[in-house]
């Protein structure tokens, strides 16, 4: 059963201080200093994007409650996540809300590709047989979902694959995708699937100012993971300027705009590079 948040501003000072330190503890082995409220959750507790995720879940436990995705991007400080509990609604409250339900299919029309042997045999069946069958469900901001039919996802991963070979990436290659959860990563992920290549993917800043301290992080992944190419979104452009001076296999920088990365080639045909079950569908460089 969800807790309610506590009552007072102060009993959630020292409850967020201690969660705060419990996760700089195990980030950095042990922390000589304990975290105050106004300290800067990146440069001074070393909180960056991906250990963001993994404290607001915590912090959603601890006090009960459904925090907006925009608090991992607009929190600077201890201090901002406090207000932000303090103005969050209980999960339970949210549990009372309306829920859209989509009736299921009937049960014979349920099919799958059992015998696909990669995610782009199994794009490549629903492609032939249902194109207009709704794959993917993306949640907007508001609250709303935007449907991804596998004809739609196709088309768009075709015409980034295109401009990606037209830039020299083929088969085995590593793609680095610092994109954020939205259309372009996926399109963008299949389309590096469908050429042969690896896609490498990388949790983007949350922040425009935090920059030169992410690519500093962010450096030794891309060298471990020897991408040649980064595609990004146009915010974040910049940041490709931080770090190919410092990984010699980045060879180019692409924006997620389709008709940018399109235009460097017509769509590639659909019976490109043969993939199979032990074919890499995703590579880290952790």
């Amino acid at each position: 059963m969800a807790l309610a948040p506590p009552a007072t501003s102060a009993v959630v000072d020292e409850q967020v201080l201690e969660i705060v330190a419990r996760l700089v503890d195990e980030l950095s082995a042990g922390s000589a200093r304990r975290p105050t409220l106004q300290d800067s959750l990146d440069r001074d507790l070393g909180i960056s994007s991906l250990e963001r995720v993994e404290l607001l879940l915590r912090l959603e436990q601890a006090f009960g409650v459904r925090l907006p995705d925009s608090v991992m991007a607009e929190a600077s400080t201890p201090q901002d996540l406090v207000t932000a509990i303090l103005h969050a609604a209980p999960i339970a409250e949210e549990t009372k809300l309306p829920v859209k339900r989509v009736a299921a299919p009937a049960a014979h029309a349920i099919s799958v590709p059992v015998s696909a042997g990669s995610l782009v045999d199994a794009l490549r069946w629903h492609l032939e047989r249902s194109p207009d069958r709704t794959h993917i469900y993306l949640r907007n901001d508001d609250g709303t979902d935007t449907p991804i039919a596998y004809g739609a996802l196709a088309a768009a991963a075709t015409g980034i694959g295109s401009g990606l070979r037209e830039r020299g990436i083929g088969k085995g290659d590593r793609v680095a995708l610092m994109l954020r959860t939205e259309r372009a990563f996926f399109d963008t992920f299949f389309a590096a699937l469908l050429i042969g290549a690896v896609p490498v993917p990388l949790y983007p800043p949350v922040r425009a100012e935090d920059l030169l301290a992410y690519a500093r992080r962010q450096q030794r992944i891309f060298r471990n993971a020897e991408a040649r190419v980064l595609v990004t979104f146009g915010e974040a452009e910049r940041l490709a300027g931080l770090i190919r001076g410092q990984v010699p296999s980045l060879e180019s920088v692409a924006t997620a705009d389709h008709s940018r990365l399109k235009r460097r080639g017509s769509a590639i045909a659909w019976q490109g590079p043969t993939t199979s079950s032990d074919s890499s569908a995703m590579a880290t460089g952790w």
